[in-house]
């Protein structure tokens, strides 16, 4: 695959968060006092037809190449890339979301509340984590997006 491709999968994807981020900033802004931190919670799955490129389905003629030629270095190397129905992992970066980034990177919610202000979304990160850590709950005057709570990761 040529590196016109990849970029091409990278302003797709970057399309596909700002389209995201603009959704949740909307539901935020309606229905709760955005001046209040925020907390994600969950994850965020790029669309796979988006990255499909990054992955090789487990039943291609290229899966049990490569399965032949990894097993001669080791049995378990493909399981490391295993990534459920989507098949191996053969490309990181292009499989990789900045949603997630923005969650995970530095153990706050800032990077992601900055990608979006980027998009014009005023939003208050909660910086220090250890408040929620061990509730299991709501944290009281947090604006929150969960199916189920907030909790520590």
């Amino acid at each position: 695959m040529d590196m016109t491709r990849w970029f091409y999968i990278d302003k797709k994807k970057y399309d596909a968060a700002v389209k995201t981020v603009d959704q949740i900033a909307m539901d935020l802004e309606r229905d709760f006092d955005t001046s209040k931190p925020v907390i994600f919670t969950g994850n965020y799955d790029i669309p796979y037809s988006i990255v499909q490129d990054a992955y090789v389905s487990y039943s291609s003629p290229v899966y049990y190449k490569m399965k032949r030629l990894a097993d001669l270095v080791d049995p378990d190397l493909l399981d490391k890339y295993n990534r459920g129905s989507r098949g191996v992992w053969v490309a990181q970066t292009p499989a990789l979301s900045v949603i997630d980034w923005g969650r995970y990177a530095f153990d706050s919610d800032a990077e992601l509340v900055k990608f979006f202000e980027m998009h014009g979304h005023q939003l208050v990160a909660l910086e220090d984590i250890s408040l929620i850590c061990g509730s299991g709950r709501r944290v009281s005057g947090s604006a929150g997006i969960s199916a189920g709570g907030v909790y520590c990761r």
